[in-house]
């Protein structure tokens, strides 16, 4: 949201707060987006050597600057991809290459938490290179990949499907206290790991979407009694209208 106000800001101040001005360009290759993984990689390790992950500081917000590289610079990432119209040009090789990376890292993260394993944990630069490295890939994979497979096999226009759609900014908006209270609410149920993230997960997705779909709803019913407000208002005034058009009128000599 804070990036969001900020861009906002940027437009307003620019006076173009509608319309992109650059010209549509070639999505980024493969070595390009391997680039900006591993660069990213490079700065998060150093960033987190004074700010490590879960660590949150607060100054005008509270943030978590472990993650402040990764954040700011796939959302200036959005805006350019936005821009440049880059969303519609990935290409089939492209997105199926770091689809698959995506998903084979993700499987490997998973694994590796579910093994207990701990070999890339120790307190050394190449750990932590590493670790950074897979998050880095596991990020730019998903950020390519999934945009690339919903273009081309998600193209749904069912009723749920455009209910998702409409509610996808509210989501993100409002799932964060939401799964903050459902996990303060089964911190003492023991519950393990797995199923305590399954469940609260399907928790907060569930009732994110109730409360959106509650939202529509009654917005949809005050639309409805402003507009039949707005027809009982002016009713008598047409009316009114309609009877002198139908009354002759005299001159006057």
């Amino acid at each position: 949201m804070v990036y969001a106000l900020l861009y906002t800001a940027y437009r307003l101040w620019r006076g173009n707060a509608t319309g992109a001005t650059c010209a549509p360009s070639a999505f980024p290759g493969n070595l390009t987006l391997l680039t900006y993984a591993v660069l990213l990689a490079l700065v998060d390790m150093v960033v987190r050597i004074w700010y490590p992950i879960d660590r949150w500081e607060r100054f005008i917000f509270t943030a978590e600057l472990g993650h402040l590289p990764q954040y700011a610079s796939l959302f200036l990432f959005g805006l350019v991809a936005s821009s440049r119209q880059w969303l519609d040009k990935i290409s089939a090789r492209t997105g199926r290459i770091w689809l698959g990376i995506a998903i084979a890292a993700t499987l490997a993260r998973f694994c590796y938490t579910l093994a207990h394993a701990d070999f890339i944990s120790a307190d050394t630069w190449w750990a932590s290179l590493a670790w950074n490295l897979w998050e880095a890939l596991i990020c730019t994979g998903m950020c390519v990949g999934l945009p690339y497979w919903f273009s081309r096999h998600g193209k749904w226009n069912g009723s749920f499907a455009r209910f998702a759609g409409r509610s996808a900014f509210s989501l993100y908006v409002m799932h964060l206290p939401i799964l903050v209270v459902i996990q303060m609410a089964l911190e003492h149920s023991g519950l393990g790991p797995l199923t305590l993230t399954i469940l609260t997960g399907a928790l907060t997705v569930a009732l994110c979407y109730a409360i959106h779909a509650a939202y529509e709803i009654a917005s949809a019913k005050l639309a409805g009694k402003g507009r039949r407000g707005m027809r009982l208002t002016t009713e008598p005034m047409e009316r009114e209208h309609l009877q002198m058009e139908k009354t002759p009128q005299h001159g006057v000599r």
